[in-house]
């Protein structure tokens, strides 16, 4: 019985080895130090020690930056061709790293208690909903019409605005817009108190609430080519003239608050003179 044991052991031993030599022999490289002893030494010599190599590991996925464009028709495009506004055009600008949602809605303004307030509009919830890294506000020409009866109420509409979309998403940036220019034209909107009245209150709630500003106003200026046949709302030219103000400013100049007057002038002119996206 003994014997017949050993026996059994032995060629049990036997088939376990001829089978180690046979799969080593099949495959290209070893995996497993044990089986090296099984590989012809000429082999060894050809495969590389890749044992203290790291594991390759997966590239980063990139989120793209949510950018929220609020604001009235001069954001929204003309009739809400989507084609024709600065929001489709700034998405080209940005590229894949920005992901560019239009939140813009014909005839609102800023006061409260006239016309259609932004701020009670699905449009501006929407663009809450998004969480957006970066807010994009241009609104007031619609306002000329209630200056003169709520004048004092408009400081207190943008303010609540600002503030609301901070309390949705704290660390947001957001971005206000001085508007373009106005030609004389049917709507009862008048250049004059955009000019004088409406562009000094929106660079002091840009101050106070410690936004950034652009100006649409000065690169539209006179450009009557930029204007469609209603000559308020801006044609492709004049859409790409603003997504340009937009870009520069979103890639060009983030360096937080932005100094309000002839110094943010000073540095956006620069930053157009270095930079080589346009």
């Amino acid at each position: 019985m003994g014997e017949s044991k050993s026996d059994d052991a032995m060629r049990e031993n036997q088939r376990d080895t001829g089978t180690g030599q046979q799969l080593t022999q099949q495959q290209d490289a070893p995996t497993d130090s044990a089986t090296s002893d099984f590989i012809p030494t000429d082999l060894t010599e050809s495969i590389p020690d890749n044992s203290s190599e790291a594991p390759p590991t997966a590239s980063p996925t990139i989120v793209p930056l949510r950018v929220a464009c609020a604001g009235d028709s001069l954001t929204l495009g003309r009739s809400g061709n989507s084609g024709a506004s600065y929001p489709t055009l700034l998405q080209r600008l940005l590229g894949t790293g920005f992901g560019v949602r239009n939140y813009g809605r014909n005839a609102v303004n800023v006061i409260e208690g006239f016309g259609v307030p932004y701020i009670g509009t699905h449009n501006f919830g929407f663009s809450m909903d998004l969480d957006p890294d970066i807010y994009l506000l241009m609104l007031g020409t619609n306002d000329v019409r209630f200056w003169k009866a709520a004048s004092h109420r408009f400081f207190a509409g943008m303010k609540a605005i600002i503030k609301q979309v901070r309390a949705a998403s704290p660390g947001v940036r957001i971005i206000l817009a001085i508007p373009p220019w106005v030609q004389p034209n049917d709507f009862g909107i008048s250049n004059d108190i955009l000019l004088n009245d409406i562009q000094p209150r929106i660079r002091e709630v840009a101050w106070a609430q410690q936004v950034e500003l652009v100006d649409m106003y000065k690169p539209t200026f006179n450009q009557h080519d930029m204007y469609s046949f209603d000559n308020l709302h801006l044609n492709e030219k004049g859409y790409a003239a603003l997504a340009q103000v937009w870009q520069m400013q979103i890639l060009c100049n983030n360096n937080g608050v932005c100094d309000i007057g002839e110094s943010c002038e000073t540095c956006r002119q620069d930053c157009l003179e270095q930079c080589t996206l346009f």
